[in-house]
């Protein structure tokens, strides 16, 4: 049928128009018809009256298309004003030979059916092109390049920026570096993508960095080893800053060599723990009952080597000496004694330190691995995991994922990405109360350090509070250490706002010289954690929670009262 201009062919109703052809004829006892007008106007459109075209095309028609069955018998007359094609049903369809025209067909009959023959192939034949054309596959346009990848800090400060073509245009300094490719590898994991697909996606990335605090922590840092480093000869610093409510961290610098940058201290390469893992080791030990009031014998002793080897292991305090005095728990953690560290290891055994640890994040080794030196923090790792560690203590027991990445929003601005901050509980209650009631004694830390050492949080000047004019203290839990191999310093500690974990000495292992426990790390700690608390109230630590009791116990005539869990 001559399509009007109101039923033109297009891509969309190509089908249509082919299935109403095949339809209206070819089904039993139905047909297709056209008025003769209309099939005047299309032969004259065709064939400008040509009848010779018109026997020609006949034949070829009746060559080509055999289903055609014409029935000269029932087929209208002339002077009918409608003209009949009857098509066969298509599972009774044969081949049959090339039919031959009835005689005595009339012209006005034979062009009817020509012309509905010819209406047909037309629109049918064009259908079928335009129906190739468009069913032609064609290959999937290469997908728009949508980047660049931008990541700003906690206040909405552009960091960093980095092209579809990989070419950093914002940020990557040695300042921003660490904290950038830790969160690079973050955002590639929270995706689930390749690390190497990520500046292509459009994304902008909202994450924890506090640029303020990062700056000046980084430059306090830098200040600390240039004035201490012909002193003790430290070369170099890690710091991190965390809040361990959320798990969002608020800086975080690996080194301060600016000339070696692959040197990462604080996520990548690991420096040996040293004392700032006997909490772990004390914790493990109040977790099954013992209390920091219980008495032990700070004197040289020799101990099994491990659970199952009792190869003699005897341990030494720093400078080779004891106090050789009977003092609780809670006295030896303050003092950093390694006799009773070892000694309440014994007690609680390698297995329950090694899960404990681990739960807290640490990368401590398997216990057939590790002997009872392992109380003393003789393996390694990151000043990350070690903080991690520290802030789960503070919250109370409960541990939150550490993480640099807020959110991320597409180029469309939605939401592909936040930052979960469930907590999973990993200590009782009263085992972290326990421990930050240990290591947050100002008056016991001064003791052992001194008035006015970087331990304590004092409000005023240095030089003023060495004049007894500290002002108001923050309270702060804090664990210092220095290696007996003295190739480490480490402070971590923690108030009511933050956790702070700092490491300092040397990319090399370089041993340093004539350095104590609060040279080099503590005094970074302080500054870094004076600098993140700027602005902050004053707040005490929580009270005891209802898993612990006070008691009072004599033994070996020393007299205590301290925490028990109920």
């Amino acid at each position: 049928m001559k399509p009007d201009n109101n039923s033109k062919l297009t891509a969309t109703n190509i089908e249509e128009k082919i299935e109403q052809i095949f339809q209206s004829g070819g089904q039993s006892g139905t047909s297709a018809s056209l008025d003769d007008t209309v099939l005047q106007d299309l032969y004259q459109t065709l064939y400008h009256g040509d009848e010779a075209i018109m026997e020609r095309t006949w034949h070829r028609l009746a060559q080509r298309y055999p289903l055609i069955e014409q029935s000269a018998d029932t087929a209208p007359a002339a002077s009918d004003a409608r003209t009949v094609i009857t098509f066969p049903q298509p599972e009774t369809y044969r081949p049959q030979p090339t039919p031959k025209r009835p005689p005595q067909r009339t012209k006005t009959r034979t062009l009817s059916i020509l012309m509905l023959v010819a209406a047909c192939l037309l629109i049918i034949g064009g259908s079928l092109i335009l129906f190739t054309q468009y069913q032609k596959p064609t290959q999937p346009a290469a997908p728009p390049q949508k980047g660049p990848l931008q990541f700003f800090d906690r206040q909405g400060k552009l960091i960093y920026q980095v092209d579809s073509h990989n070419k950093v245009t914002v940020g990557m300094t040695p300042l921003t570096r660490d904290f950038i490719n830790y969160s690079l590898d973050e955002l590639a994991a929270d995706l689930h993508v390749k690390r190497g697909d990520l500046p292509t996606m459009g994304l902008k990335v909202t994450t924890t960095l506090d640029m303020q605090l990062q700056t000046q922590a980084y430059q306090k840092a830098q200040q600390t080893i240039a004035t201490t480093s012909q002193t003790h000869e430290i070369g170099d610093a890690s710091a991190i800053v965390l809040d361990y409510h959320d798990g969002s961290i608020h800086a975080l610098f690996g080194n301060l060599n600016t000339q070696q940058s692959s040197y990462n201290v604080a996520t990548q390469h690991p420096r040996l723990l040293g004392s700032i893992f006997k909490p772990i080791t004390y914790l493990t030990a109040f977790e099954q009952g013992i209390s920091p009031g219980e008495i032990v014998d700070d004197a040289q002793q020799s101990f099994p080597s491990s659970d199952t080897d009792n190869t003699p292991y005897t341990p030494y305090d720093y400078g080779m000496t004891f106090s050789n005095t009977w003092m609780s728990y809670r006295t030896a953690l303050q003092s950093n004694s390694n006799v009773p560290a070892v000694q309440i290891l014994t007690r609680t055994k390698l297995g329950p330190l090694v899960k404990k640890a681990q739960a807290l994040g640490l990368h401590t080794p398997p216990a057939q691995d590790t002997g009872y030196a392992a109380a003393l923090g003789i393996f390694e790792d990151t000043v990350l995991n070690a903080t991690t560690a520290y802030g789960t203590i503070a919250n109370q027991g409960v541990a939150v994922t550490p993480h640099t990445i807020d959110h991320v929003n597409d180029s469309n601005g939605r939401i592909r990405y936040q930052a979960p901050h469930a907590g999973k509980r990993i200590l009782k209650p009263g085992t972290a109360f326990m421990l930050t009631d240990i290591l947050s004694d100002q008056q016991a830390n001064s003791e052992i350090y001194g008035q006015c050492n970087p331990t304590l949080l004092y409000s005023t000047s240095q030089e003023q509070c060495q004049a007894a004019q500290p002002g108001n203290i923050r309270p702060a839990a804090v664990e210092t250490g220095v290696n007996d191999n003295f190739k480490d310093t480490w402070t971590v500690g923690y108030t009511t706002d933050y956790v702070v974990g700092v490491w300092a000495g040397n990319d090399n292992a370089r041993p340093l010289l004539k350095i104590i426990a609060t040279d080099g790390a503590s005094q970074i700690w302080h500054d870094t954690i004076q600098l993140a608390e700027q602005g902050l109230p004053i707040k005490q630590f929580p009270g005891p929670p209802s898993d612990v009791v006070k008691k009072t116990a004599t033994s070996h005539g020393v007299t205590t009262t301290d925490w028990y869990l109920k």
